[in-house]
């Protein structure tokens, strides 16, 4: 089973069109998702996220990612200092991209705010062929006797990746009540490199988003003059990398500190020209404690796969985010900074 996995983790990248890592908790991911919604708290804050996917094949799939973000309340900017990895086939394939996002933030109207952001970064890519046997390499009878002809070096190639965002954020009065609205589109891999091991000239194209969401108290219980809300957060997302697109839509459900939700996720992609698909329903739960300065936020989520290849190898996608938040370098207090703009639940 791991040779077979092994050898298909290499020889799909040349038969079907790359994607960059793509993370179920998109709204917690922001450099990821769009540059433009860094620093977006205006506070410090720390994320670190990890994913898992195809838990029960040896070698499956593997991302890492850990940001910094700040913001300069005197200028209207967030910086986001990060580093992704991803790995493939028990550390068989790595890719490690680091560098930073950097957004500005533009009044527009009471309450409405413009972004725009940037993403630079270095990308480095890298194989480790040790006890790799490939489909060439192998006779029916006696197994791998054959020398291989795949081009793959086990090089590293490093290269240049640049990226843009914009959103739009605001709150509107909703029965009596302030309400948190989101819109964003952003683009990835603006310029393509040649980014194949094989150094066949493949490149992973430009990387494409739609993001809308929004934050709606739906229930409000009154004890003296405190209020507690219980509110209601529908998420979308839509992305397209060649000749694939994901698109996922759910919301929150979110009571004092505590928070469940529940999407629906679709992967539509091309194999060897045929179209296929994978369905996945995805269960989130997590918790947010909150003070005056601090908070920390840890979420957990998992893919229930319903069809595809991943229903097949093991089903589903495990991700766990933590995210510490901060407003002691603003002087400010971190309970009355209501910024659930991307996906991210108020309390009050």
């Amino acid at each position: 089973m791991k040779v077979i996995f092994l050898f298909m983790v290499i020889a799909l990248p040349w038969s079907i069109q790359a994607q960059d890592p793509v993370f179920t908790q998109f709204y917690t991911s922001r450099f990821n998702l769009n540059p433009a919604l860094v620093g977006g708290d205006a506070a410090f804050s720390a994320r670190v996220h990890y994913r898992r996917q195809w838990h029960q094949v040896p070698g499956g799939f593997e991302t890492y990612a850990a940001s910094l973000e700040f913001f300069i309340p005197s200028i209207g900017v967030g910086i986001a200092p990060f580093v992704l990895k991803d790995e493939e086939g028990t550390g068989n394939f790595r890719t490690v991209n680091y560098g930073s996002a950097f957004s500005v933030e533009v009044p527009l109207s009471s309450g409405i705010t413009a972004h725009g952001g940037i993403r630079a970064s270095v990308v480095e890519k890298s194989a480790n062929l040790d006890g790799v046997i490939f489909s060439d390499q192998l006779d029916p009878v006696y197994g791998s006797i054959y020398p291989t002809n795949a081009p793959l070096t086990g090089e590293m190639i490093r290269f240049p990746e640049l990226g843009w965002g914009t959103a739009i954020r605001g709150k509107f009065d909703y029965f009596h009540e302030t309400a948190f609205f989101n819109a964003g589109v952003a683009g990835s891999r603006i310029f393509p490199s040649d980014d194949a091991l094989s150094g066949l000239g493949e490149t992973t194209k430009t990387r494409f988003s739609i993001h809308l969401g929004g934050t709606l108290p739906i229930w409000i219980t009154h004890k003296g003059s405190k209020k507690t809300y219980f509110y209601y957060a529908p998420q979308f997302r839509y992305e397209q990398q060649q000749s694939i697109n994901i698109f996922s839509a759910g919301s929150y459900f979110v009571y004092r500190t505590f928070f469940l939700g529940a999407f629906i996720h679709r992967t539509n992609f091309n194999v060897f020209d045929n179209k296929k698909h994978t369905n996945a329903y995805v269960l989130h739960l997590g918790v947010e404690p909150i003070n005056k300065k601090n908070s920390v936020r840890v979420e957990y989520s998992f893919d229930i796969n319903s069809s595809g290849i991943n229903a097949r190898l093991g089903g589903g996608v495990h991700e766990l985010s933590l995210v510490y938040k901060s407003a002691r370098f603003l002087n400010a207090d971190l309970g009355k900074i209501k910024n659930p703009y991307n996906g991210e639940c108020p309390f009050k």
